[in-house]
C-alpha cells in the first residue's frame, strides 16, 4: 500500500469536470450557440406545423442532417421576415456545429471539406451566401470619412 502523496488530488467526479468546463466556456459563445439552436428549433417547429416533424439536429444521421440543413439555410429568416446576411447565416451554422459537439456528436462535421457526406449541404450553403451577397445583404461597411489635408494640418497645429 502506498502512502498518500501531495502530488495528486482526490478523485474528481464527472460533475466537477463538467463544472470546470462550463465555467471556462466563453459567455458570448454560449449565447451565440443558444441563439443558433433557437433559430433552428423555431424552424423545426414551423416545419412540424406544416406536417414535417424533424428530429433534433444532434439526433440525426448524416443523410438526414444533410437533407434538413439544406432546407434550413435556404428557408430561415430573421423574425421580421428579412433574409439573414451571409455572416449571420454562417454564425448560425457554426453555432449548430458547436451544439452538436456539446451533445457529443463528433462524427459529423458539416463544415469539413473532407467530409463528403455533407458536400451537397456545403454547395447549397455556399450558393445561399453568394445569393445573399448579390442581393446586397451584408455588404454595408461602416467607414469613417477620410481626413482632408486641411483637417490634418489643424490637428498638427
Amino acid at each position: 500500500m502506498q502512502a498518500p502523496s501531495d502530488r495528486f488530488t482526490t478523485v474528481v467526479t464527472d460533475a466537477e469536470i463538467s463544472n470546470l468546463v462550463n465555467k471556462k466556456m466563453n459567455a458570448n459563445t454560449k449565447k451565440n450557440t443558444k441563439w443558433a439552436v433557437g433559430v433552428f428549433n423555431q424552424w423545426r417547429s414551423f416545419q412540424a406545423q406544416n406536417g414535417d416533424p424533424i428530429l433534433e439536429l444532434h439526433m440525426m444521421n448524416a443523410e438526414c442532417m444533410n437533407y434538413w440543413l439544406d432546407r434550413f439555410v435556404v428557408e430561415t429568416r430573421k423574425q421580421n421576415g428579412d433574409e439573414y446576411p451571409p455572416k449571420s447565416l454562417y454564425y448560425i451554422v457554426c453555432g449548430l456545429l458547436r451544439h452538436c459537439r456539446d451533445m457529443n456528436v463528433h462524427d459529423k462535421n458539416f463544415l469539413d471539406q473532407k467530409d463528403g457526406r455533407f458536400a451537397h449541404f456545403r454547395r447549397v450553403f455556399d450558393a445561399k451566401m453568394k445569393d445573399s451577397l448579390s442581393k446586397g445583404l451584408g455588404t454595408k461597411v461602416c467607414r469613417a470619412d477620410p481626413v482632408s489635408d486641411d483637417d490634418e494640418e489643424k490637428f498638427w497645429t
